[in-house]
């Protein structure tokens, strides 16, 4: 009974260590990312959104206004995760397409600017590492930016 309980304690040892690995995702930044940069254990992205230019209903150039602060920050966190490499293209048939997959946690919008009223330029600032950051949120351990 002892031998069969201290094999199970083993073996349970064993599973936990080897689904334990630490995820390291590495990261040399591309040349092309002009409005991404990292700043200690942050990442600096922007985003640009704009909606179509066309009256609006009475009350509801708000709404017009948060669907281009929207998209805004969709394109600035796109935008991180390609950063990343984590977007690849993909070609179906004479259709070529981005595919990004991941989750952008913990991020902050420390810029907004409007250049005209249907468009907006956003800047997050996004955490590296850490609880509630951007490692956590795609299921890294660590991220390293060289």
């Amino acid at each position: 009974m002892k031998i069969r309980y201290l094999f199970q304690t083993c073996l349970l040892c064993f599973i936990l260590l080897s689904c334990s690995n630490s995820r390291v995702l590495k990261v040399l930044p591309t040349h092309g990312a002009e409005d991404t940069y990292v700043q200690g254990n942050y990442l600096i992205v922007s985003g640009g959104g704009e909606v179509k230019d066309r009256p609006a209903p009475a009350g509801d150039t708000g709404r017009l206004r948060l669907g281009a602060r929207r998209a805004a920050i969709l394109d600035a966190q796109r935008n991180s995760l390609r950063f990343l490499g984590l977007a690849q293209r993909v070609k179906v048939g004479s259709v070529e397409y981005e595919r990004v997959e991941g989750i952008v946690k913990g991020s902050q919008i420390i810029h907004e600017e409007w250049p005209t009223p249907h468009q907006t330029r956003i800047t997050l600032k996004i955490p590296l590492n850490g609880p509630g950051s951007l490692a956590e949120g795609l299921n890294y351990n660590e991220i390293i930016i060289k």
